[in-house]
């Protein structure tokens, strides 16, 4: 877990979109624990798996060949915009 922005007088924490898409049990371990409630196996293992329409099987969307949805000019503008927070967050800009 990161510790929260100075700012920040309350407890946070921290999950990033990637680590929930590539390591749910983990992070569903991570939630749990941080609010306080017991975690059961069985549960997280099926909460974990997106099941398909027609197979009902796990299957992870390979991404590596995908464009981005974001143009150059958009990136700038969010770093620019967000960048400190970003880097705050653990996100390389």
């Amino acid at each position: 877990m990161q510790k929260a922005p100075k700012q920040w007088q309350f407890p946070i924490l921290v999950l990033k979109y990637e680590d929930m898409v590539h390591e749910p049990t983990e992070v569903l371990h991570k939630i749990l624990n941080f609010v306080g409630l017991p975690a059961n196996e069985d549960k997280l293992r099926c909460a974990a798996i997106m099941p398909c329409k027609k197979e009902r099987a796990c299957r992870v969307r390979d991404k590596s060949n995908e464009k981005s949805p974001y143009t150059e000019e958009l990136k700038a503008q969010m770093l620019k915009e967000f960048g400190e927070v970003m880097e705050e967050l653990g996100y390389k800009a």
